[in-house]
């Protein structure tokens, strides 16, 4: 029997139904047992069932607070297989109703060309703000966002998003660039689902289906 296993018998010290361990047999008295004494065996034994399952639902519960929650702004994530080199890492801002946004603060760049890769890449209706502040910057979306600590050397004068997915992307917000103004190219191989949205401080935008080469310096072929 697996000593995690449970059932249910009805209990009349308790009147009521309750769980005990699989091994426990229902009521009954052995030969020679008092009915009370037959009764108080089985109450000690559901009441170390109950501790037993107790302790099982507070483990469970345990585990379950420890466990990584998706993030609410999840509709852009980095892509966790790609190089350290090109995985931005995305944080969150608020716009003026209150909602979370996505502030992602891009690579930096070589030559000129910050290269994001992401396994996910939506701008949803509340927005989203790519980062290309070295010294923190005020948007649109979000208000006033932190310096992006990957700039150090300089501001990117175009953003490349590269989309590493099955599914195609949504573009159905304000997608704005905070600090100096560049181009942002979106590109996703899966398609690209356009519904409204636009662009904030970008100097031009460009949407592909196709796959970026680069060359060796960081330049796009």
């Amino acid at each position: 029997m697996n000593k995690n296993s449970y059932r249910i018998i009805y209990s009349k010290a308790r009147q009521m139904f309750v769980a005990v361990a699989e091994n426990v047999r229902s009521q009954t008295k052995a030969s020679g047992q008092s009915e009370a004494s037959a009764q108080s065996n089985i109450d000690n034994t559901e009441s170390q069932a109950f501790h037993q399952l107790w302790q099982v639902k507070a483990l469970v519960a345990s585990i379950s607070l420890w466990m990584p929650l998706a993030p609410v702004y999840a509709g852009i994530v980095a892509d966790s297989a790609a190089n350290a080199a090109n995985r931005a890492v995305i944080g969150a801002g608020k716009n003026s109703a209150g909602t979370v946004v996505p502030v992602v603060n891009i690579q930096t760049p070589k030559n000129g060309i910050s290269h994001n890769i992401y396994k996910q890449f939506d701008v949803l209706a509340e927005g989203a703000v790519l980062n290309n502040s070295r010294q923190g910057a005020t948007t649109k979306t979000v208000g006033n966002v932190a310096a992006n600590p990957f700039l150090a050397t300089g501001e990117a004068r175009v953003i490349l998003n590269e989309v590493n997915s099955s599914a195609a992307s949504r573009f159905e917000g304000n997608l704005e660039v905070a600090g100096q103004m560049a181009d942002v190219i979106i590109a996703n191989p899966s398609g690209i689902n356009i519904k409204g949205g636009g662009f904030i401080n970008a100097n031009k935008a460009i949407f592909t289906t196709g796959k970026p080469q680069l060359n060796a310096d960081g330049s796009i072929k």
